[in-house]
């Protein structure tokens, strides 16, 4: 049929935009995914998709209708939203089969903006009185022990925020987080230096997989590039409840976490 040639059309351009054989980027449901591997025009890539649709009756009905949607003649857009891959940079490890599927998440200090700007100050506050507190002298009412004492409990808050931070950095930089959601159960580990701390819970109880800012914020454009301080992250929602994890890596790479979960977990409700 003419739709024929207009694939074998389609995967002729593939060859020459990538120096790859179509057949490379084949993908279980017969849908060659070319989009990551070439740099082409928003249009040229929607039409191209359109070329290559597995199913005949989702190509162009004819070689004028396609050459009047590549003119622009013809407004084309891609019939279906392409898939998130891994980035190629990202670390994290995925282990899929049809009843698991489970992450491991190396940490990489995460998006800009990561640190509380309040708790910044409160720290440096904190700091800045223990160090112009005024020392003990001979003409002084207090005793050098009652000065160490005073010193000492002005130092806790310094400390506290000291080692907030200190965690933080340490988590951001060298944590594990591991996600594993089965037919029946989920788990999410975080991991740092050996010491561990475990979170599960029942697969049915999941709403979905989202990202935001916390659980009744979405994750918007507005949002994101917006002057907000904090950092969003990846949420495993069982109602009104919700488990965080993913703060610590790029926003493409949370992006590619939550369509990945969210595919299996609608892959389990369909069986």
């Amino acid at each position: 049929v003419p739709s024929t040639d207009l694939y074998g059309l389609g995967a002729t351009i593939v060859y020459l935009l990538t120096h790859s054989k179509p057949t490379e980027f084949l993908q279980d449901d017969g849908k060659i995914d070319f989009r990551t591997s070439i740099n082409v025009s928003q249009q040229m890539t929607d039409w191209l998709e359109i070329m290559l649709e597995p199913n005949v009756g989702d190509r162009f009905e004819s070689a004028s209708q396609s050459l009047a949607a590549l003119k622009g003649d013809l407004k084309v857009t891609s019939r279906k939203n392409p898939p998130i891959r891994q980035p190629s940079f990202s670390k994290i490890a995925m282990s899929k089969t049809k009843n698991q599927i489970s992450f491991t998440i190396p940490h990489n200090k995460g998006e800009p903006g990561d640190l509380n700007n309040r708790l910044i100050l409160l720290y440096i506050s904190l700091f800045l009185i223990a160090l112009i507190f005024p020392s003990v002298n001979a003409s002084s009412e207090l005793s050098l022990s009652n000065d160490l004492i005073i010193r000492l409990i002005l130092s806790i808050p310094v400390i506290t925020a000291q080692s907030y931070f200190s965690f933080n950095y340490l988590f951001s930089t060298f944590g594990v987080t591991e996600v594993k959601i089965g037919q029946e159960n989920f788990d999410l580990t975080y991991n740092l230096f050996g010491l561990k701390r475990k979170i599960s819970g029942e697969t049915k109880d999941i709403t979905n997989a989202k990202i935001g800012y916390n659980i009744l914020s979405g994750y918007s454009e507005e949002e994101q590039y917006g002057s907000r301080s904090v950092v969003a992250r990846c949420f495993i929602v069982e109602g009104i409840r919700a488990k965080q994890f993913g703060r610590y890596i790029k926003r493409v790479e949370k992006e590619w976490l939550i369509e990945e979960i969210n595919n299996f977990l609608g892959k389990l409700i369909d069986h």
